[in-house]
C-alpha cells in the first residue's frame, strides 16, 4: 500500500460529487440521531452507526496531502477547534442551567465532566459535559488529518513501517476501548483507530477506480446482513466496538466502514446533479453542529403533534422529527453562511481569518465553504 494519493481521481475531485457525498451522509447522521427511529428500527439504526460518521473521517484519505508545518497545524487547529469550543461550551452552559442548577447533576461532577469532556473529546465524555455527544467529531478529525498528513510526508520505507504501526494501533484501540484509551486528548484514540482503515480505503479506491467500485455495494449489503444477524453495534465516537477480539467481528466492523464509504460514494456519483443534496453537503459541518439542539426541540414538539404506538404512527413521528430537524438545521446553517458576522466567528477557515476577526472586525474576509473538506485546496506531497 505504498502508492500515493493520486491527482488523477476526477470522480472524487469534482466538487459536485463531494458535496452530494457529504449531503447524503449528513442526512443519514440526522436519521441516526433520531431517537424514535433508533427505538423502533434498531437494526437499521445500528447499521447507520457503522459507517455514517466514520465516512466523514475517511474522506481526507481520498485527497492529496499538504506537508505538515507549523502554519498547517495552526490553521487546522483554528478551523476545527474554534467551532468545537464554541458549541461545546455553549451546550455546556445550557446543560448547566437545565440540569445542574435544578439539582439533577452535582456541580463538582459536572465541572469535572466539562474539563475531561473537552480535553479527551470522546462521545460519552462530551455527552456527560454538555448533553450532546456529537461534538467529539471535530477534535477527532483534527487528530486524524494531522496523522494522515504526517504519514503522507514520509518516504516509502517509513510509510511501510508506519502502516504496520497504524495496524497495531487500530487493533489496540479496538481491544481496549474507551475505558483504557480515554487518557489520550483531542480524539487521538479515535484517529489512531481510523488511520489504518483510511490507508486501506486509499488502496481500495486505487484498485477500484477503473469502474468496479460499484461492487462495493454488494459487499456492503452482505456485511449488513451479517451485522443484522449478529446484532452488532459499532459506536466510533465512544470507542465501543463490541468483542473485536474475535477476528471475524473485527473484520465485519472494518468492512462495514469501508464498504459503506464506497457505497455512498457510488450513489453520490449517480446523484451528482441533485442541487439540494449539494447545498446540504456544502453546509454539512454547520448542520452537524446545530442539529443536536434542533433535534431535541423537534423531539419534544413531536409529543404535541403525534401519539400512538402502531407502526404507521411511529413512522410518521420519525419523518416529522427527521424532516423538521433537517429543514430547520439547513435554514440556520444558511443564515450563518450568509451573515458574515456569524460565519467569521463560528467558521474561521484559518488562523489569518480568525485573527482578522479581532484586527479588522468580525466577519471580514470569511470563507465560502461550510463543508468539512474542501477538495479544491489540497495539493500533492512530493
Amino acid at each position: 500500500m505504498s502508492h500515493r494519493f493520486k491527482s488523477s481521481l476526477p470522480l472524487v475531485y469534482t466538487r459536485d460529487v463531494v458535496d452530494v457525498f457529504k449531503g447524503i451522509l449528513i442526512l443519514l447522521i440526522l436519521l441516526g440521531h433520531n431517537i424514535i427511529f433508533g427505538n423502533n428500527c434498531s437494526g437499521a439504526w445500528r447499521l447507520l452507526y457503522s459507517f455514517h460518521v466514520t465516512s466523514f473521517l475517511l474522506l481526507p484519505f481520498v485527497f492529496s496531502l499538504r506537508r505538515v508545518s507549523f502554519s498547517f497545524l495552526r490553521d487546522r487547529a483554528v478551523r476545527y477547534l474554534v467551532p468545537y469550543s464554541i458549541f461545546f461550551f455553549a451546550s455546556s452552559a445550557v446543560y448547566f442551567f437545565v440540569f445542574v442548577r435544578a439539582g439533577d447533576v452535582g456541580l463538582g461532577d459536572w465541572l469535572i465532566s466539562v474539563f475531561w469532556g473537552y480535553l479527551i473529546s470522546s462521545g460519552s465524555l462530551v455527552h456527560d459535559a454538555c448533553g450532546f455527544g456529537s461534538y467529539w467529531f471535530l477534535p477527532a478529525l483534527l487528530s486524524l488529518v494531522i496523522c494522515v498528513n504526517i504519514w503522507g510526508g514520509l518516504n516509502d520505507a517509513k510509510r511501510r513501517i508506519f502502516f504496520w504501526l497504524f495496524l497495531g494501533t487500530h487493533v489496540l484501540v479496538g481491544l481496549l476501548g474507551e475505558q483504557w484509551m480515554r487518557h489520550l486528548p483531542m480524539g487521538l484514540a479515535i484517529a489512531l483507530h481510523m488511520v489504518f482503515l483510511g490507508l486501506v480505503l486509499r488502496w481500495l479506491y486505487g484498485i477500484s477506480s477503473g469502474g468496479y467500485d460499484f461492487l462495493m455495494i454488494f459487499v456492503f449489503v452482505g456485511l449488513a446482513y451479517l451485522s443484522r444477524k449478529y446484532d452488532t453495534l459499532f459506536m466510533i465516537g465512544s470507542l465501543r466496538f463490541g468483542d473485536v477480539r474475535s477476528l471475524g467481528y473485527l473484520l465485519l466492523h472494518d468492512g462495514l466502514m469501508l464498504s459503506g464509504f464506497m457505497s455512498v460514494l457510488v450513489v453520490s456519483r449517480v446523484l451528482r446533479g441533485v442541487k439540494l443534496l449539494g447545498s446540504i453537503g456544502r453546509l454539512s459541518l454547520m448542520i452537524y453542529l446545530v442539529h443536536p439542539f434542533v433535534n431535541q426541540l423537534m423531539f419534544r414538539l413531536n409529543g404535541y403533534f403525534f401519539s400512538g404506538t402502531d407502526r404507521l404512527g411511529w413512522w410518521w413521528q420519525v419523518m416529522f422529527v427527521f424532516g423538521m430537524t433537517a429543514g430547520v438545521s439547513l435554514l440556520i446553517a444558511l443564515f450563518i453562511d450568509r451573515v458574515d458576522v456569524f460565519k467569521g466567528v463560528l467558521m474561521p477557515r484559518d488562523f489569518e481569518m480568525f485573527k482578522g476577526n479581532f484586527r479588522y472586525g468580525v466577519g471580514e474576509d470569511v470563507a465560502d465553504d461550510g463543508g468539512i473538506i474542501d477538495p479544491a485546496e489540497v495539493v500533492d506531497v512530493e
